[in-house]
């Protein structure tokens, strides 16, 4: 038996802060509810279909806010204003890569830029980087503090992008799609396969493991699956509120709380008919093990 909770769709702020969500209710709309009931927030995943049962079990990410992760949400008030921000740094090896990336591991560790008013995540191709993320901070700051360090002895950007937006604007950006989602009817799906990777903040990513994790994603073209990615999220890092959570969050079911990056590795898996099954999930798995059996 399958019970629907699509017509459970409320979404209420009281006087507390504190947000009852309707079982049915998907993440844009629940953004979107809290906001312009009560100017307030709350951290998230990126994909605006994903239901509140997949939130209120698993949590959001970013380090922007705090939450309790039930049905009953605990907001704060939502920043006037976030800084997106986005580079495309452009890499010709594994050697070169895993080069750029331990100079990035180094700022993720640097307390003179890195605070819990940032959030970002690197997303590898096997020709460049896409750096993006979160400054809930003045934009100048960034401009002038912030990314002058993580640029410094990276390959020049081939594009960049540094915008001061309104919070759901801000939210739309990052999510490359209108936050508003059908009430009723919906059916985006994937058929995919993911590996996720944590890397502790006592042991971070080493040179060889770099190159190797590299070196696979630039060799491995003519095995690419049709749709894939591999991004490393920034969990860890000074003044993380993941590892260090309030104390309303920290008997969270997360165990988490001494990690530094969290790698998602993902392919779509065409039907097994393609031929195509076994060979994305086989790239998955290469990306998994390149990160070294440690992690």
């Amino acid at each position: 038996m399958v019970i629907s909770l699509e017509a459970f769709q409320t979404v209420s702020v009281d006087n507390k802060g504190v947000a009852q969500v309707g079982g049915g209710v998907r993440l844009g709309n629940l953004a979107t509810g809290i906001y312009n009931q009560s100017k307030r927030a709350l951290p998230h995943g990126i994909c605006p279909g994903v239901g509140i049962g997949g939130h209120a079990t698993h949590g959001g990410y970013f380090a922007v806010l705090d939450t309790s992760g039930s049905h009953h949400l605990r907001t704060l008030l939502a920043p006037t204003s976030m800084v997106n921000w986005n580079y495309i740094v452009p890499v010709s090896s594994g050697e070169e890569a895993a080069a750029a990336f331990s100079h990035i591991q180094d700022f993720a560790l640097n307390a003179s830029v890195i605070d819990d008013k940032i959030g970002f995540g690197v997303v590898p191709s096997p020709t460049s980087f896409r750096i993006h993320g979160k400054y809930r901070g003045d934009e100048a700051v960034f401009k002038t503090k912030i990314a002058p360090e993580l640029l410094r002895s990276l390959p020049a950007p081939s594009e960049t992008s540094i915008k001061s937006l309104q919070w759901l604007v801000s939210l739309a950006e990052e999510w490359g799609t209108p936050l508003p989602q059908p009430l009723s009817g919906y059916d985006e799906h994937d058929n995919f396969y993911a590996k996720s990777v944590v890397v502790p903040e006592a042991t971070p990513l080493t040179p060889s493991a770099l190159l190797k994790f590299f070196t696979y994603i630039v060799n491995s073209e003519s095995t690419y699956p049709p749709v894939w990615f591999a991004e490393l999220n920034l969990y860890g890092g000074p003044s993380s509120r993941v590892n260090s959570p309030s104390a309303l969050a920290a008997d969270s079911a997360y165990s988490h709380r001494d990690s530094l990056w969290v790698a998602q590795l993902y392919s779509t898996v065409p039907p097994a008919a393609d031929g195509g099954e076994k060979a994305a999930i086989e790239f998955v798995q290469g990306l998994n093990d390149a990160l070294g059996m440690g992690y």
